[in-house]
């Protein structure tokens, strides 16, 4: 719960910030920061190389975890070790399916946004029911039409098509694809100015080629292994 009180500080830092309230923001940040330091000292297990839940609590869980590495309680050198440990430790309470989102915006924290659609094996198994909905969590399960476990919906726009606001009001937008295994990959994102088209296509094992598409007004940046290629309005064909 700390962390997740220092993680909604920071984006309230963020907005305030954003709309010309610096002071508030600054706030926030020192006391989001405040929050971090005294549950790293307090929750850091030296030997497992993990947060515990709470400082008088032997148990562990994803949640904790994914949390720090959002709320950037861990060195950035230590964030890839820290979420990989996180998806393979079987003994870590695993989170559900709402939580899932957490887990998957850390992804892009520790430079593992590729496994993105491996671990939607959850959902391809909803499909496998017959589920034209989301349950709230894996059986038993009370309810079998949640919104909050349907965020692949965000995600495969967000993270594999990697369609991001890059600016306050999406004055600007980053593109950033996560293809992970896949071959192909196309959508349509809405914006308040048109439609966001993009196609990519996998070239070798690490090349990409497609187009982007953007609506009268609107720019932006291409973003693949490192490089990045501006982007205007109109279709433009992108290969790094």
């Amino acid at each position: 719960m700390s962390l997740l009180y220092a993680y909604a500080l920071q984006h309230a830092a963020q907005l305030e910030e954003d709309v010309g309230v610096p002071g508030m923001g600054r706030a926030y940040r020192l006391r989001a920061d405040s929050v971090i330091r005294a549950t790293r000292t307090r929750t850091w297990d030296a030997n497992r190389k993990l947060f515990r839940d709470s400082p008088e609590s032997p148990a562990f869980s994803q949640h904790t975890n994914v949390l720090a590495l959002l709320t950037n309680s861990v060195p950035a050198p230590e964030r890839r070790a820290l979420l990989e440990r996180v998806l393979s430790d079987t003994t870590l309470a695993p989170a559900t399916y709402y939580f899932g989102f957490y887990v998957f915006e850390a992804l892009r924290v520790a430079g593992l946004v590729d496994r993105y659609i491996e671990l939607l094996a959850p959902w391809r198994g909803m499909l496998a029911l017959g589920l034209t909905s989301t349950p709230e969590q894996p059986e038993p399960t009370r309810s079998d039409t949640h919104a909050w476990a349907a965020h692949p919906n965000y995600g495969l726009l967000s993270t594999v098509l990697g369609v991001r606001p890059a600016s306050p009001g999406f004055r600007t937008v980053q593109v950033a694809p996560a293809l992970g295994p896949l071959k192909h990959a196309e959508g349509t994102i809405p914006h308040p100015l048109g439609d966001i088209e993009v196609v990519f296509d996998r070239v070798g094992a690490t090349g990409i080629r497609g187009s982007v598409t953007l609506p009268p007004g609107l720019t932006g940046t291409f973003e693949w292994a490192g490089k990045q290629i501006p982007l205007r309005a109109g279709r433009q064909e992108v290969r790094p």
